[in-house]
């Protein structure tokens, strides 16, 4: 059988007599398809699916009728009949309206055979039968009917799909069937009691269901009705008895689907049943029955709509039928309204709530006509003691709150009942969903004005009782909750917001609430429990008073003794402004009280009214402005908060007033447990207001309180109550002083008074704290309130006059504390003792007390600290920073320190702050290492790590402080050494990195202290230099370049400050005694001011070019003589030992004379030994200064042997930038002896060795050597005996052949090819290498020809990173990328290919470097008979290509085609002249056409080659020829060149097939020569492999059919093709070949119609290619082409549309899927035919 397949014969013509046929080849393409749809692939079924309903879009009678043809005649495979009916299917939905009625009834014949010829069901073939005749009846609704009456029977089931089948079309067209139902109703009556299969009982279920539901939308629409005469009652004998059987029988079917589907029946029924029947059924069958199946069925939705309309019938009218039975309709319902107690599936939660709604319309039905009852039953489920399940209440509650606002007409008579019915809940209820409900349903009663009614307060309390919840609750809940696992759906930090937003909107939107609201809440301000709760009173309470005080409105101002519920104003105050110490607090607290006092300060007292108006604003705008900052002053804030009160009690200027208020904030202390903060506020301010009172007795009693009614365990009531003390000692210290005895001495006991002015029952002040056992004394008081007393003694000494204080520091104050101070084990009581300690001597500081005053006891408590500090195992960071802080305060009083104490303090002291860890490291590293998100562990260490850095750098802050306080006492550089002692010789050149950072601030904070107390001293000038600078700045040099930045500039400016202070004596020792110091610094120090900015680089050399600046700055300012106490040199020693810590080392170079120079350059090697790398790289900076300045002609006779040492010391120096610096040493020396320095270093083992490699490439820096270097090195790898060939017959092939035998490189000559390698690293090098260029390029070239055959390859490993570092020498990174590229890799490794690397890199060098052409040439051609095969190829390999780049220098390109010429009889060489050869047409025309005859010749020789590489390159080079050479060349072979291609087009090597295809397109350039008519006619006939190649797996192939086609495209005189070639087959554009193929086709029908039939055939034989993807696009093709015929000339075209459809029909039988899938969408396209 041929492709075009069998001829259709006369017996298939008259099997098809049921197409409505067009006569055309569609009708056999149709046919086909729906033959073959049953294919087994899914893809190929899909677009055979999508072919037929294209087809159908244009064709839809000959698709439908043939698919029904093949339905009824052929339609053998039920699978095939499936696919045949859901295409009519799709096909209808569509084309439903553009079929003929006959069809439509050959349709409806066909679909009903297929839905009822099998007696069982069979869902997969009778559904989509069914969907037919549903959609068929929109349209035809009559044959439908009627068809389907048939099928029914009377007293006969019909099928299950027959009585589905009605059901649907009766629903999508009612208006039109609902006339015809009442015969089939009558008709299945009779059959009802014979149904008992399940599925049938459901169908009739449904069918009745949709009818009743048809008729009801019938009659709602019955104006537009054909039968305005039909009524409900119409059908009422027919739905009643089929209600009685489906009631009786159905309804507790063993099958869910058919309850569900009887109970929706029953609902729609009931709408059509007759009235009577109804009222008798539904309290007696109905009801029963919609109720049993609710705990039968999952899906309780469609129950409750069946419920629902029941219902809705039911109280039609007002009837009350349902009242016998509501209290059960009521227990129904109700249980439904409740939460399931196992929560829906997510796909479930839509239905539970449209069940929800239901249930909540089924109660609003139920309350229009029975409120009372209704009403009644709900009430009676909120009884907590009755109901005891929260979703029974919660539930409840919703249906109330529904009812509230769907059915408030008919609750005006029950809103008490309902308000009195609710308010038990409010409180007895415990369940936090309940609640969130009672909150919710408040403010819906609200707005309905419910709580207007008498118990609405009670509604109000509850929701604030919800705002008052505590943050401890929800901590608490929330633990429980995680550790139980659960994310329950409400929570008390929920339920809290919701209540605040509630109060909120009821305060500003909820109509009327202001009558209740006001004064309503400010009863709850001041009760402890509401405190969670203050910031939402203060802001409802403000958004009332503000408009009301505003308007003037008559209930504004209050009278609280006719209201005695409300607080008093002097508890309203207390209670506000001790909350206002949290002003950030929850619901902005801060700013809701400012808010709330401003407007009710004429309500509080009028005379605060202007000064509150004033005040209030500015103090919110404080906090506006620092909340949200991280810098937020809560001490700034309690100043202000106390000036306000001390300000409104000065204005108010009344003590009753005043006493009152102190009362009340006494009485309030309760309120504040666990709230330290305004515990703290509340008793301070109690202390203030005792500060302004004259009432001695009251001011006694309150101390009592203040001192009682303090928690001493908590810190801030400590403090708080001592300032409170220290506040009333400024007008009243000695009853505070007598208060504190009476304390201590417990004598005051007896009248101890409970907070709020009672005594406590049997707890005097002995029995209190009489258990307390660790006192140090016979003190009844335990070591809390002992803390206290401390403290209060320190605020006593602080606030007190101090002229009284001096009078009382013996007697009551010093004498208080000394019994303490002994044996101590608490760090809490050593903190409060410190405290106390600094209070006391602030308070003597001259500054304080107006006059001089020495304080005998100051180094007993210096003494006492360090005990503290040091001694103690109790002791903390917090305990340390207090005690620093303390000394650095008693260092300040007079005498200066005694130095035995001074140096005991700093050696006792220096050790826990210098060798603690680097805790800011620790929290770098743990949030690095930390996961994203962190992990609760994670996050724990990172947040503990926060606060301990603060306490650490404050210990740091004050040990720093300490020794400044010393320093101030005695201003002498002296002084300032022997704080450094123990700093240099311990911590200074630390391995810590910590440690040495905080010893290099500690000098510099020292530094410049001592400049700004010297700046201020009057005294005699006794000072004349820095003594033992050079000691110190020895000290730091190495610091200058530490690893830490921090160090570094430190260190730098610590340097600056040394040498500012020796100027700052030295030009200050001739001064008056009353003028004040130089401070005039010198112009250098300007300079290295600059420089030190600069250290703040991490970059070592910049590092270091700064240190060589500074050393240059440094050598004036020191001294030229050594210092005396210098009693030997470093070199005078064996070991060169310094310090203890090895570091402490004499000052730099111009400190010695010339006999120290050895000396110093001993100090600078014992300076490379520091513990850092880039420590000891600075010191060898000046080392190799030293050596500049001073190492000539004094070192000439130690040149040996400083190579050998430098080399040695080099061996044991870890770091690089170290080495480097040493390593200028050996540039100096090889100035004088630079061939012995170089063949030393290449004696050296390979690989080198890192001195070397440095060494090497230290010389090449030196531009008086780098010359001689290189001519020695190139020397060596081009004229010396590089490789040794004993190996075997290495280098006898040619570049592209297998070579079995070695060579083997010399070691001279692998070293110099690696140092050649190493000097290339060096960016200096860069203009060496562009000036000696075609000397270093061609040895390195050569190099790689003389690499090849090595055993291991090492070699010419060797020479690839050579030549790359050689590359990046050049700093072309685009040179770079070529050499990087994994395919010029493989190349370069091969002993076949490494010839195409060397062609890469000539053709890169071409477009950068072909100025160099000449002298490349000059010193390479000596090699082209060179004694190794490898300097040939190379050399052939760079003249091949030399050629493509030379057209503008004649001369040169005369030698190299020349010399390829003469090379072309080697056969080692063959392949590289051919691709010289093709390189000519890379000259130019002119240079071509004089070669052309020869090299065409030689090429075309090549073209049938067996060997595949050598033919695909003469194409190659055939390709660039003809691309310039003039036409006369190739006119007269042109056809035959086209002929010989051709068989090169299916070639399956790919690379054959490409260069074919590029070589046929660069023959374009011929098409307008004498022989252009023939050439034409050969483009057309090899335009099909073009276009279908373009659909190959291979992008070679892809893009060289794309440029042929491109470049064609002009010939073929169709601009609009051209442009479409021009513009689908870009290089950077996507192909999408399927677009690309039609529109392609479309071009070609309109310019070459006459053609059309060569292209659509010649493509047809592309069927039986190899390449699936090719017959995919044959395929394609076809198709588009025969669809874009015009419909005008698809007869006339001279397609012959039977040929074309025999030959793509059997495509739809191959075996590719692919192909299947591109015919069967091919063929949609040929409708027309």
């Amino acid at each position: 059988m041929s492709i075009f397949g069998k001829k259709t014969t006369r017996e298939e013509v008259d099997s098809r007599s049921l197409i409505v046929s067009t006569g055309g080849k569609i009708d056999d393409i149709v046919f086909a398809l729906v033959n073959s749809f049953d294919d087994g692939d899914v893809g190929v079924k899909k677009a055979i699916a999508e072919s037929l309903r294209d087809v159908g879009r244009q064709k839809p009678e000959l698709v439908l009728s043939t698919c029904l043809h093949f339905v009824r005649k052929e339609g053998k495979r039920k699978s095939h009949v499936i696919l045949m009916l859901v295409t009519i299917q799709q096909l209808l939905e569509n084309e439903l309206y553009n079929i003929s009625e006959h069809l439509g009834v050959e349709l409806v014949a066909m679909a009903l055979t297929e839905m009822t010829k099998e007696k069982s069901v069979e869902p997969e073939i009778q559904g989509p039968a069914s969907q037919i005749l549903t959609t068929l009846a929109k349209r035809f609704p009559h044959p439908v009917w009627s068809k389907l009456t048939d099928f029914f029977q009377p007293g006969k089931i019909p099928h299950y799909f027959i009585i589905k089948t009605m059901a649907d079309a009766c629903l999508v067209n009612y208006m039109e069937i609902v006339p015809f139902l009442k015969e089939i109703m009558a008709r299945s009556l009779p059959v009802l009691g014979q149904i008992k299969k399940d599925n049938l009982r459901w169908a009739f279920s449904f069918a009745f269901s949709a009818w009743t539901e048809s008729i009801a939308s019938y009659l709602a629409n019955i104006e537009s009705a054909s039968d305005q005469n039909i009524t409900a009652q119409t059908f009422s004998s027919e739905v009643y008895p089929a209600y009685e059987m489906i009631i009786s029988s159905w309804i507790n079917n063993s099958e869910s689907k058919v309850r569900l589907a009887t109970v929706q029946a029953i609902g729609n029924m009931s709408v059509i049943m007759q009235r009577e029947q109804f009222e008798q059924q539904v309290t007696t069958r109905i009801l029963p029955a919609i109720s049993g199946l609710y705990k039968k069925e999952k899906s309780s939705f469609p129950i409750t709509q069946a419920l629902s309309q029941v219902l809705s019938v039911a109280v039609k009218d007002g009837s009350t039928c349902l009242e016998p039975i509501l209290a059960g309709v009521l227990n129904l319902l109700h249980p439904l309204a409740c939460k399931p107690e196992v929560a829906p599936s997510a796909d479930q939660i839509g239905i539970q709530q449209k069940n929800q709604n239901e249930i909540l319309r089924c109660f609003e039905i139920l309350t229009s006509s029975f409120t009372d009852p209704v009403c009644t039953y709900l009430l009676a489920r909120l009884d907590v003691q009755k109901v005891k399940s929260p979703q029974i209440r919660e539930a409840t509650l919703l249906i109330l709150k529904h009812l509230i606002t769907r059915c408030d007409d008919k609750l005006i008579e029950k809103k008490d009942a309902i308000l009195s019915g609710i308010r038990p809940l409010l409180d007895n209820e415990t369940a936090l969903e309940v609640k969130k409900v009672l909150v919710h349903i408040t403010i819906t009663m609200g707005s309905q004005g419910y709580l207007h009614l008498e118990g609405g307060y009670h509604f109000i309390h509850f929701v604030l009782k919800q705002s008052a919840i505590t943050n401890e609750e929800i901590a608490l809940f929330d633990e429980k909750a995680k550790k139980n696992k659960v994310t329950p759906e409400i929570t008390p930090a929920k339920l809290r917001n919701m209540a605040d937003n509630v109060l909120n909107l009821m305060s500003t939107t909820v109509a009327g609430m202001d009558q209740i609201l006001w004064p309503y809440l400010l009863e709850f301000l001041v009760p402890a429990q509401y405190t969670s709760a203050v910031a939402i009173i203060c802001r409802c309470m403000a958004n009332i008073a503000a408009p009301k005080r505003e308007s003037e409105a008559p209930d504004y101002l209050l009278d609280f003794v006719r209201m005695p519920n409300l607080p008093k104003p002097t508890q309203i105050v207390a209670r506000l402004l001790v909350m206002l110490n949290e002003p950030l607090a929850r619901g902005e607290l801060g700013t809701r009280i400012l808010n709330l006092l401003q407007a009710i300060g004429p309500i509080i007292h009028p005379a605060v009214t202007r000064m509150w108006d004033t005040a209030m604003p500015k103090l919110i705008t404080f906090i506006q402005n620092n909340a949200g900052s991280d810098n937020w002053d809560s001490s700034t804030w309690e100043d202000l908060t106390l000036r306000l009160l001390s300000e409104t009690l000065k204005i108010v200027n009344d003590e009753e007033w005043t006493k009152e208020l102190g009362d009340e904030l006494t009485k309030q202390f309760a309120s504040y447990k666990g709230y330290g903060t305004l515990k703290k506020a509340a008793l301070k301010y109690v202390g203030l207001i005792l500060q302004k009172m004259t009432h001695r007795e009251f001011i006694q009693q309150k101390l009592e309180m203040l001192f009682h009614g303090a928690e001493h365990e908590l810190e801030l009531e400590r403090h708080g109550c001592a300032q409170a003390f220290g506040f009333c000692s400024a007008s009243h210290l000695d009853i505070v002083l007598d208060k504190i005895k009476e304390l201590l001495t417990g004598k005051s006991a007896a009248s101890a008074l409970a907070v709020g002015g009672e005594k406590k029952k049997g707890s005097g002040f002995f029995s209190i704290f009489s258990g307390d056992s660790s006192s140090s004394s016979s003190s009844p008081l335990g070591q809390k309130q002992k803390n206290t007393i401390f403290l209060c003694v320190g605020y006593v000494t602080a606030y007190a006059s101090p002229k009284l204080v001096l009078s009382r520091l013996d007697s009551h104050i010093l004498h208080t504390l000394e019994p303490f101070l002994a044996n101590l084990k608490s760090a809490d009581v050593m903190e409060n003792i410190i405290k106390a300690i600094d209070l006391i001597a602030k308070a003597l500081h001259p500054s304080h007390l107006g006059e001089a005053f020495r304080f005998k006891n100051r180094d007993n408590f210096i003494e006492v600290l360090i005990k503290f500090m040091t001694l103690s195992k109790d002791a903390t960071d917090q305990t340390r920073v207090l005690g620093l802080n303390a000394a650095s305060t008693l260092i300040h009083l007079d005498p200066p320190l005694p130095e035995a104490l001074q140096q005991k303090f700093i050696e006792s002291v220096i050790k826990f702050v210098y060798e603690k860890p680097d805790l800011v490291q620790q929290l770098q590293q743990a949030q690095a290492s930390a996961s994203n998100p962190p992990s609760s562990a994670q996050q724990k260490t990172i947040q503990e790590l926060g606060p301990l850095i603060k306490q650490q750098q404050l210990v740091e802050d004050n040990f720093n402080e300490a020794l400044s306080s010393m320093l101030f006492m005695e201003t002498t550089t002296a002084t300032l050494n022997k704080l450094f002692r123990t700093i240099v010789d311990k911590y200074l050149s630390s391995p810590i990195a910590i440690q040495r950072r905080r010893s290099v601030q500690t000098i510099l904070a020292l530094l410049k202290r001592f400049i700004e107390y010297k700046s201020s001293d009057q005294g005699p000038k006794t000072e004349v230099k820095y003594a033992s600078m050079g000691l110190l700045i020895g000290s730091l040099i190495p610091r200058i370049t530490d690893p830490d930045t921090e160090v570094r500039l430190v260190s730098s400016e610590a340097l600056e400050m040394i040498l500012f202070i020796d100027h700052m004596l030295k030009s200050s020792v001739e001064l008056a005694p009353d003028q004040p110091y130089s401070l005039a610094p010198p112009d250098q120090l300007a300079t290295l001011t600059a420089l030190r900015e600069k250290l703040i680089t991490p970059h070592l050399n910049e590092q270091f070019i700064i240190s060589h600046k500074i050393s240059a700055i440094l050598s004036p300012f020191i001294t030229s003589t050594p210092h005396p106490s210098a009693q030997s040199s470093p070199a005078s020693s064996s070991s060169g030992s310094s310090s203890s810590s090895g570091n402490a080392i004499p000052i730099q170079a111009n400190s010695y004379t010339t006999n120290d120079l050895l000396d110093l350059v001993m100090t600078m090697i014992q300076g490379l030994g520091d513990q850092q790398p880039s420590s000891s790289s600075g010191t060898c900076v000046y080392l190799n200064t030293i050596l500049k300045l001073r190492g000539g002609d004094e070192l000439q006779t130690n040149v040996s042997q400083i190579v050998l040492g430098l080399l040695g010391a080099l061996a044991k120096i870890n770091d690089d930038k170290t080495q480097n610096g040493s390593l200028h040493s050996i540039r100096t020396l090889a100035n004088h002896h630079l061939l012995l320095v170089l063949e030393e270093l290449l004696k050296q083992p390979i690989p080198h060795s890192i001195i070397v490699v440095k060494s090497l490439q230290i010389l090449a820096k030196d531009p008086n050597l780098i010359t001689q270097i290189i001519d020695h090195f190139t020397d060596i790898l081009n004229n010396s005996q590089v490789v040794d060939e004993s190996g075997g017959n290495a280098g006898q092939k040619g570049p592209n052949q297998v070579n079995a035998g070695f060579q083997t490189p010399l070691p001279r000559a692998m070293s110099t090819t690696l140092a050649l390698g190493e000097l290339f690293e060096l960016d200096e090098l860069e203009t060496v290498v562009n000036e000696n260029f075609a000397q270093i390029f061609s040895t390195l070239l050569l190099r790689i020809g003389t690499t090849r055959f090595s055993k291991d390859g090492g070699a010419s490993d060797q020479i690839y990173q050579t030549f790359k570092k050689f590359v990046t020498c050049l700093k072309d990174t685009e040179f770079d990328t070529v050499l990087s590229a994994a395919p010029f890799q493989q190349q370069f490794k091969s002993n076949d290919q490494y010839f195409r690397a060397v062609i890469q890199i000539v053709a890169y060098i071409s477009k950068t470097h072909s100025a160099h052409f000449n002298a490349i040439y000059d010193f390479i051609l000596p090699y082209l008979q060179g004694n190794f095969l490898g300097q040939r190829v190379v050399t052939a390999a760079l003249f091949c290509e030399m050629i493509s780049h030379c057209s503008d220098n004649r001369d040169l390109l005369q030698y190299l085609i020349n010399n390829i010429l003469s090379i072309m009889v080697d056969e080692k060489l063959k392949l590289i002249t051919l691709i010289g050869l093709g390189n000519v047409a890379h000259t130019g025309p002119e240079t071509t056409n004089l070669f052309a005859p020869t090299v065409i010749d030689a090429l075309m020789c090549s073209i049938d080659a067996p060997d595949e590489v050598l033919a695909m390159e003469a194409m190659n080079g055939l390709t660039k020829i003809f691309n310039v050479v003039h036409e006369n060349c190739v006119a007269p072979i042109l056809v035959n060149i086209c002929h010989r291609i051709r068989p090169a087009f299916e070639k399956k090597n790919v690379m054959i097939r490409s260069a074919s295809y590029e070589l046929f397109g660069s023959l374009h350039r011929f098409g307008f020569s004498a022989a252009s008519s023939n050439f034409f006619d050969q483009i057309h006939n090899n335009l099909p492999m073009l276009y279908l190649h373009l659909n190959e797996e291979q992008p070679e192939v892809v893009r060289a059919c794309k440029r042929a086609l491109k470049l064609f495209g002009p010939l073929l005189h169709a601009p609009d093709l051209a442009d479409f070639f021009n513009e689908a087959l870009d290089e950077d554009r996507h192909l999408n070949i399927q677009d690309f193929l039609n529109q392609l086709s479309a071009l070609l029908v309109r310019y070459f119609p006459e053609r059309l039939n060569y292209y659509v055939m010649n493509t047809c034989d592309f069927f039986k290619s190899d390449w699936i993807t090719i017959r995919v696009a044959a395929a394609s093709f076809v198709g588009y082409a025969m669809g874009n015929i015009p419909p005008d000339r698809r007869y006339t075209i001279g397609v012959n549309p039977s040929l074309v459809t025999n030959a793509i029909i059997p495509l739809l039988k191959q075996d590719s899927p692919e192909v299947r899938t591109a015919a069967a969408n091919a063929m949609s396209f040929m409708y027309g035919f």
